[in-house]
């Protein structure tokens, strides 16, 4: 009768043993699953998150190049930020800054120019698109609601870098638009001053109330 009660004890051990290692292989089965999905999602964030800061990045270049490439002498466009980029289908927005940012190359007769898009929550989705032109016939100003400011040029050696910030919770301090204008010379050389503005008035016609040809460098 012992020895029965003996083997059953070691019986029913055995199944608490068994049912307790099932229970913890589940366990990590659900943890493993968990984590593969969070992965996967951060994946398919990040991969969307590059794309639309890509797509940002085109399009305040593409506004750029029209105007460097305009025949007109005299021109202005104007981008409008949205205050986050979108992240998820869910459309959960991601908080980010633009850079504008120009180097001399190897090449005196061609200087880049450069739109980044930088995400703040997740470096690894920044995206550039990068334009060119000779300094010879081209000469930038960087201007904050209409007042001229000095890029910053202790971020990259070599490199001159203006800050956009449409994500800014200070509302009144947060880039709305870039305006972009063109003023070129009436007489030769007819060199072009390309004009950023970094715009925080809540209206695009309350941005950059110099019009061309006003500026005192052109006209000339």
């Amino acid at each position: 009768m012992e020895k029965k009660n003996k083997r059953r004890l070691a019986v029913k051990k055995g199944q608490l043993e068994l049912w307790i290692l099932t229970k913890i292989a589940m366990l990590f089965f659900i943890i493993s699953l968990f984590f593969i999905a969070l992965n996967i999602s951060n994946l398919e964030k990040s991969a969307l998150c590059g794309e639309q800061a890509l797509a940002t990045a085109n399009i305040i270049a593409s506004n750029v190049n029209q105007v460097l490439a305009s025949p007109v002498e005299d021109s202005r466009v104007v981008y409008k930020f949205e205050p986050t980029i979108p992240i998820s289908k869910d459309k959960f927005g991601e908080r980010y800054e633009v850079w504008i940012a120009e180097h001399q190359t190897a090449n005196p007769n061609k200087k880049q120019l450069s739109i980044v898009v930088n995400p703040l929550g997740d470096a690894s989705c920044r995206r550039m698109v990068t334009l060119f032109y000779d300094p010879e016939k081209v000469e930038t100003h960087f201007y904050s609601n209409a007042v001229e400011v000095s890029p910053d040029e202790t971020i990259s050696r070599g490199e001159s870098i203006v800050k956009l910030q449409p994500s800014l919770r200070d509302a009144l301090q947060r880039t709305k638009f870039l305006v972009i204008v063109k003023c070129r010379d009436k007489l030769p050389p007819r060199k072009s001053f390309i004009y950023f503005d970094d715009c925080k008035n809540s209206e695009a016609s309350a941005c950059s109330a110099f019009e061309p040809p006003a500026y005192e460098v052109c006209g000339t």
